[in-house]
């Protein structure tokens, strides 16, 4: 199990009994950690809110590479939320430009939608059938688009 804490830059690893095993991070790579996701290679995904970025983290905690949210837009992105689909494609929740930004496995741009839908998308899941769930704090509502 991975877990993000918002006050502490690190992410920590426990084990399936609650355990603590190890925490990996700190000052260089997170700040303000928010969302967590596991890609099929095993690579760990983090959102990082006060940083406005994405790291992509290996199996050991090493950092791999990092890619800016909200580069579209006049504003810096915050990211809260992140989820990756059957494709490998990146689903990031943008908390104060209330979107959904997508980016390809190896971290590029590709697009970004509910601008019209979603006023501050925190936590994002995809289902197994394609469907992204997003829990809305600003409109206290949870949403769902089909993806696939």
């Amino acid at each position: 199990m991975l877990v993000t804490d918002d006050a502490v830059p690190l992410v920590q690893v426990f084990n399936d009994q609650g355990a603590f095993i190890r925490q990996f991070g700190g000052t260089d790579q997170l700040d303000h950690a928010t969302g967590i996701t596991v890609e099929k290679s095993g690579h760990i995904l983090v959102a990082d809110y006060s940083l406005k970025r994405v790291t992509r983290f290996d199996t050991d905690g090493d950092a791999l590479t990092t890619w800016e949210i909200g580069t579209t837009g006049p504003v810096p992105g915050t990211p809260e939320g992140l989820s990756v689909d059957s494709l490998g494609r990146i689903y990031v929740s943008d908390y104060d430009r209330g979107l959904i930004e997508v980016f390809s496995p190896e971290g590029e741009f590709l697009i970004e939608f509910g601008e019209s839908e979603l006023k501050a998308p925190v936590d994002i899941a995809i289902s197994n059938d394609g469907m992204l769930y997003i829990t809305d704090q600003r409109s206290n509502q949870l949403q769902i688009f089909q993806i696939q």
